[in-house]
């Protein structure tokens, strides 16, 4: 059985760089574009994301420790689909912090 996925493709100004960019489904709902990074160890979300997804990041979630001042709160989504793929109890990285709109909220 096969399936399609739409990829976008964004370009970067000013830079050599691209991403494409897939839909992705997280908890149920829909209308998340996601970079797909093949080298990443990890999925990063932005905060902003989090927040609209009604989970609430605290003192009590875990963490992933790059340096002394890079320290990520840790989130476990009920589940992120792509397609007709669906993972259940997936962990991810909340990037930035709740309402930020900067450059480093977006998805990876």
């Amino acid at each position: 059985m096969q399936h399609r996925i739409h990829f976008t493709r964004r370009e970067q100004h000013d830079t050599l760089q691209s991403h494409l960019l897939v839909p992705v489904s997280m908890n149920g709902r829909s209308g998340f574009l996601f970079s797909a990074e093949p080298t990443r160890s990890k999925t990063l979300v932005s905060a902003r994301t989090i927040e609209t997804l009604g989970i609430n990041v605290d003192d009590s979630s875990s963490r992933v420790t790059i340096s002394e001042k890079l320290v990520y709160p840790i989130v476990r989504l009920d589940s992120i689909g792509v397609a007709t793929a669906t993972v259940n109890a997936f962990d991810v990285v909340v990037l930035g912090k709740a309402g930020d709109t900067g450059r480093n909220s977006g998805e990876q």
